[in-house]
């Protein structure tokens, strides 16, 4: 009987969907994806990130290097919006590489106004919103948990308040 030979590439694929993060406007099909796929050293709380954008026009697919902590915190902010505690959540990259600002809308939607930036110090930048439904927030958080697992924090002197 000849044994079954494993997919490398479908473990790939698991891992980059169970990491990652779409945020995506259903009317206009605009949205922003973020995946986490390497730290940058082993003894640090820096990893490297694919973030891919379409927004209006605009397209746009860089490597940006994200802080461990940040994702943390992003994550409760998620979880108190979608509890219904608090009426927004942010991601702010240290370097400027990524801002994400959600917010509640009187209609019950969400809206993310995000920034990206092409490099630390964000000399170009792009700014867009997307809308979409309070459901894919736990999907979100499901993918920053999966994140915060692969990649456990190391230094917890610098870390953000719990907020």
């Amino acid at each position: 009987m000849a044994r079954k030979r494993k997919n490398r590439f479908s473990s790939q694929k698991s891992q980059k969907q169970k990491s990652s993060f779409l945020i995506k406007d259903p009317f206009s099909g605009d949205f922003l994806f973020v995946y986490p796929f390497k730290r940058e050293f082993d003894d640090e709380d820096w990893i490297y990130t694919w973030i891919e954008i379409k927004a209006g026009a605009f397209q746009a697919k860089y490597k940006a290097t994200l802080y461990i902590p940040d994702f943390r915190y992003f994550r409760k902010q998620l979880d108190l919006l979608h509890q219904g505690l608090s009426e927004k959540a942010t991601y702010s990259a240290m370097e400027e590489w990524l801002e994400i600002e959600i917010v509640k809308k009187k209609d019950g939607c969400l809206e993310a106004s995000c920034k990206a930036g092409d490099r630390p110090g964000a000399l170009g930048t792009l700014n867009f919103d997307l809308e979409f439904h309070p459901s894919l927030i736990p999907k979100i958080i499901q993918s920053l948990d999966y994140t915060l697992k692969v990649f456990p924090e190391i230094d917890f002197r610098r870390t953000k308040p719990d907020g």
